[in-house]
């Protein structure tokens, strides 16, 4: 995945309230990109569930699970 200059890795662990709404762009453990704007964070001490924004998958919504270490980018965050 091409990160820019003006991207901000952010730890999924890390993510809160002030990052809804934002899109990210996340690199699975196979290599596939994956690009989505985050609805919901649900952090907790073995994994981090994240909700997608406007995404359905047989009428339900679609969650990610990431390892608390995993690291999603950000572009247009202040330092």
């Amino acid at each position: 995945m091409n990160i820019s200059a003006n991207t901000r890795t952010v730890a999924a662990r890390d993510l809160n309230d002030s990052f809804i709404g934002r899109t990210f762009a996340y690199e699975s453990s196979e290599g596939i990109p994956v690009y989505g704007r985050i609805a919901f964070a649900e952090v907790g001490p073995t994994k981090v569930l994240i909700t997608l924004d406007g995404v359905l998958h047989e009428g339900s919504s679609v969650v990610m699970t990431l390892a608390p270490q995993d690291e999603l980018a950000f572009t247009h965050l202040a330092g």
